[in-house]
């Protein structure tokens, strides 16, 4: 039984037209209210299962509804159509400092983010160590994580993840921030949560190669839609294929010709 199963989902974010400080006079606000409010659609008509234990990469340019996907599939936002079906436990790293207290420590934040899961304090207690080791920031547990760099709340995010208990783990772009040793023990980690503990993982990446290494399938997304669905290795030299086809070429120099 797949472990995730993502149907006909679809996101439709509304704004209205204009900035409120454009309108100083009680006209023009009323003249704003009477406009039609303009739509936007983040993703449309998303549709996919993953079965326990895969690893799925989820690729596009900026701006294709990637990130959308994974707060959807998170529970952080709803979606506007289709549905979401998740058969486990999800722990998320979507942007860096997410699901931190900043007044809290870092030791505190573990147990808060432990506790969000649905573990008990003493499984949290279990796996602490284990966390703290990880992460590499044991001399700064204790403060604040509002006095943490952008690299050290992603050490911390990432080993919470990966040691707290959950059958999902979701991934963004967070992994590109820190150093690069790191980064590549980072990535030996998710392969090991997959093979030895059966760790369903979504995972986003702009480096193919991260993609290719650590996915069986892989999701293409653009402007909110499909693109390809399938292999990695197809999907990611379609991607690279529309990559380059979208490319400006360079100029001829024709002063090299006689």
């Amino acid at each position: 039984m797949p472990i995730i199963e993502v149907s006909h989902l679809a996101k439709r974010y509304t704004h209205a037209k204009g900035r409120a400080q454009d309108f100083v006079t009680l006209r023009d606000t009323l003249a704003r209210r009477r406009q039609p409010p303009s739509t936007f659609w983040a993703l449309q008509d998303i549709n996919f299962t993953l079965e326990p234990g895969e690893v799925l990469g989820v690729i596009g340019p900026n701006g294709a509804g990637k990130s959308t996907l994974f707060k959807i599939i998170s529970r952080i936002t709803r979606p506007t159509a289709g549905s979401v079906t998740l058969r486990g436990r999800v722990s998320s790293l979507l942007e860096v400092g997410t699901g931190f207290h900043p007044e809290l420590s870092g030791r505190e934040n573990i147990y808060l983010n432990g506790a969000i899961l649905g573990l008990s304090r003493r499984d949290i207690a279990a796996h602490f160590d284990d966390i703290v080791e990880f992460s590499e920031i044991g001399a700064f547990l204790d403060d604040p994580v509002k006095f943490y760099s952008s690299g050290m709340y992603m050490r911390l995010g990432f080993s919470i993840a990966a040691f707290l208990t959950s059958e999902i783990m979701i991934i963004d772009e967070v992994l590109s921030v820190g150093d690069a040793a790191f980064r590549r023990k980072s990535l030996d980690k998710v392969q090991e949560l997959v093979t030895q503990e059966g760790r369903t993982v979504l995972i986003v990446s702009h480096q193919a190669e991260n993609v290719a290494r650590l996915t069986q399938r892989c999701l293409w997304l653009d402007h909110g839609r499909m693109q390809q669905f399938g292999p990695t290795a197809s999907v990611l030299a379609a991607y690279q294929h529309s990559l380059e086809a979208k490319s400006p070429k360079s100029p001829i120099d024709r002063s090299s010709k006689k």
